[in-house]
């Protein structure tokens, strides 16, 4: 495969730079800002968006694990014999999957709480209500 990045038109412009940019910020471990850099690459330049698997990696520990699969599933769609990416994106989907399930339990004991909660208050509700009138009946 052709190495995009080292095309004449490609070498010194916009999308480049930001590239790079996102690649030191993602050095830094600031993570957020490289993924805003690599974005901006791609909107710059629509066509890099593909070679920019850094961006990927990124979005990943952004804990973004939708767009770094697909990210990496563009970058596939270029250059087949990548492995990396299909190992990236398949750790991403596996990612995005548990983070789903996490969510879904957390959801479940949340509104399991609540219920009980609810049920509660109800029950306390009624008692008190019941004191009240049995107190209110004997005066």
């Amino acid at each position: 495969v052709l190495d995009f990045w080292k095309q004449p038109d490609i070498v010194e412009n916009e999308c480049t730079r930001l590239r790079h940019e996102g690649c030191l910020l993602f050095q830094e471990h600031r993570v957020e800002e490289a993924c805003v850099a690599f974005d901006k690459a791609a909107k710059e330049c629509p066509r890099c968006r593909p070679f920019l698997w850094q961006h990927g990696i990124a979005r990943y520990y952004a804990g973004d694990f939708q767009g770094a699969a697909d990210q990496f599933a563009a970058g596939q769609a270029v250059n087949s014999d990548d492995t990396e990416e299909v190992i990236w994106e398949m750790l991403s989907r596996a990612s995005l999957a548990r983070a789903t399930a996490t969510a879904i339990a957390a959801t479940t004991a949340i509104a399991t709480a609540t219920i009980a909660s609810t049920a509660t208050i109800a029950a306390t509700a009624t008692t008190a209500t019941a004191t009240t009138i049995a107190a209110t009946a004997t005066t």
